[in-house]
Order: C-alpha cells, then sequence, then structure tokens
C-alpha cells in the first residue's frame, strides 16, 4: 500500500472509572493497617483494576466487556472531585495490594484542593447531574513511598489535576480521604 503511514497510538484512552464512591472523609483503613493491613481484610472499596464489571457499573454483563491486548493496565491516573465549593482542601492516601497476597503497601499521600472547574454530570453517570462538587485543580504529592515516582499534574489554573502512578504489578487499589470538607469521590482512568 503506497502512503501508508503507521503512527497508531500504542495506548488507548479509556473512560474514567470509579475508585471511589462519593462519601464523607474517613481513616477507617488506616485506623486498622496494624491488625488488618493484609489482602484478606483489604476494604470492600478496594478496586480490582482488571475488573472492568465492578469499574463499570453500565458495562454489559450479558455479553461481559470485550477485552484487547491494548487494555493491559500499565498505569493509574487518579482525579478527584467532591467539596462544598472551590477552594476546599483536603488530602488523600493510595494503597494497593499485589494480585493474591501480601500486605497494603502505601504508596503516597498527598493533599489537593478544588478548583471552579464544576461537575456538570458525574463521569461514570451522564445522567446524574452533579450539584455543587469540584474537580480538583491542585494535587501535591506529599510523600512518595513508591519504587516508581508518582507524579501530580496540573497546580491551580482550574484545570483536573491528576496523580499519576505506573502500577508495578500491583492490582487492588484503594483510595482514602482522611480529611475534607464535603463528601469526596476519586476517579482513575489506565493507560
Amino acid at each position: 500500500m503506497t502512503g501508508f503511514s503507521n503512527n497508531s497510538l500504542t495506548t488507548l484512552t479509556h473512560k474514567l472509572f470509579v475508585a471511589r464512591q462519593e462519601a464523607a472523609a474517613n481513616t477507617t483503613f488506616s485506623d486498622v493497617l496494624a491488625t488488618e493491613g493484609d489482602f484478606a481484610n483489604k476494604p470492600s472499596a478496594t478496586v480490582d483494576v482488571l475488573d472492568l464489571i465492578r469499574l463499570d457499573p453500565n458495562a454489559p454483563t450479558e455479553e461481559g466487556p470485550t477485552f484487547f491486548a491494548e487494555t493491559n493496565v500499565n498505569g493509574l491516573e487518579f482525579s478527584f472531585i467532591g467539596g462544598d465549593a472551590d477552594g476546599d482542601a483536603f488530602t488523600w492516601k493510595i494503597y494497593a495490594w499485589r494480585n493474591e497476597n501480601g500486605p497494603a503497601e502505601l504508596a503516597a499521600t498527598g493533599t489537593g484542593i478544588l478548583g471552579s472547574q464544576a461537575v456538570v454530570k458525574y463521569p461514570h453517570n451522564l445522567d446524574a447531574a452533579a450539584t455543587g462538587k469540584f474537580w480538583a485543580d491542585t494535587l501535591v504529592v506529599s510523600n512518595d513511598y513508591w519504587q516508581k515516582e508518582i507524579e501530580a499534574t496540573a497546580v491551580g489554573s482550574n484545570s483536573v489535576s491528576k496523580v499519576w502512578v505506573d502500577i508495578s504489578g500491583r492490582r487492588y487499589w484503594y483510595i482514602e480521604i482522611p480529611s475534607s470538607i464535603g463528601a469526596m469521590a476519586a476517579y482513575l482512568g489506565y493507560w
């Protein structure tokens, strides 16, 4: 074929999935790490990044999702929404587990500030209007405990900030919001 150029992307984009249901701040998991930090006791809200049915409540379960080689998870991006007003501050923690056993691993901790970009509709349910919720436009990684650098994008300017993580072989992820003004939710995208 003449004139053919293989300038294709090697990573497909994917929609945002729920990583943490909207809820009030809590430290329920951090508070029990000393006795319940193993794989068997991971919180019920822990996300399995390979379970698209659970990640996407709107996925057609009768056929199941279609998997392509390009959907292998290499990294995650987390974004946060919530609060009562732009400018509200919050803190976050990200935990991970391997496939079937082992301890909870604290990947990173950080802070965030909500910007003035409103969440018009929830990314996982385009029929549900979001009232008084804002995207975080500032995310700062305070402590990075991961073997690869964890980065945060966008500081201010009312853009949507994200935390980027190379999953390094971990399959299960949990987001904890220790402090916030108003209820918070987190979303994940993968690449």
